[in-house]
């Protein structure tokens, strides 16, 4: 689920969470409960696209 209501179109919310920062959102995860309990190392790699306000992204998890 995202932060904004689909009928949101000028994302209210995620702009008021995250103005002056470089923090990046990521939504819609699936599968975390394979992460377990423990510390682990997570990455995610989304293609470099100016002006764009969403994209999939390839992420992964793993432990050291």
């Amino acid at each position: 689920m995202g932060l904004d209501p689909l009928r949101d179109e000028n994302l209210t919310r995620y702009k008021a969470l995250f103005k002056d920062t470089d923090i990046v959102n990521i939504e819609n995860l699936t599968n975390l409960d394979q992460c377990g309990n423990d510390l682990f190392w997570f990455s995610c790699f989304p293609p470099k696209i100016e002006n764009c306000d969403g994209f999939p992204i390839q992420t992964i998890a793993w432990y050291e």
